[in-house]
């Protein structure tokens, strides 16, 4: 798994690797794919819905400490860590895809094991809010997991939340 250095490209740089990463992915089927993802989102509801609550308890009084500028948000990395962990049993290794490049600048900034200097409070947002984002985004992401079985029982078209959930997989 590589990143695309988003700070070290200009514009037309990145959207050329981006292009460049969409050529390379491999082949599969994705409908196939996707079927499958759907398939283990609904066989896996009650364990997404167990991780999300647990996950909820430990990171949104984490979020406050981001408010509150408390080095206690830093303790937020390790429960992304273990969210990006639990998104990973549901990635497929023959796809060989991995999570989308943005999910991955994410987890690459938000997931960390950096630790709280003194010298951070001066810059808090730049040294901390990557945690609070990549948290927003798993938590959303296991918001879509769940709707997303039921969402597109109803519909013929592709949902907002299995758009969602295709999205961060790399599956669309």
């Amino acid at each position: 798994m590589h990143l695309i250095p988003s700070n070290d490209l200009s514009p037309r740089e990145q959207a050329r690797l981006r292009m460049a990463e969409i050529l390379a992915r491999p082949k599969i089927d994705l409908l196939q794919a996707q079927d499958e993802l759907l398939k283990q989102l609904e066989l896996r509801r009650d364990d997404i819905a167990q991780f999300r609550e647990r996950l909820v308890l430990d990171g949104d009084d984490l979020v406050y400490r981001f408010f509150h500028q408390s080095f206690k948000v830093y303790r937020l990395q390790a429960v992304n860590r273990e969210a990006v962990e639990f998104l990973e049993t549901f990635l497929k290794p023959e796809h060989e895809r991995g999570f989308d490049f943005q999910m991955r600048e994410l987890i690459a900034a938000g997931a960390g094991n950096i630790e709280f200097k003194d010298e951070h409070n001066l810059e808090w947002g730049r040294h901390t809010r990557p945690f609070v984002e990549l948290y927003l985004h798993v938590k959303h992401i296991l918001d879509c997991m769940l709707e997303a079985p039921e969402a597109q029982k109803e519909k013929s078209c592709l949902t907002i939340p299995f758009a969602t959930v295709l999205s961060c997989f790399n599956l669309r």
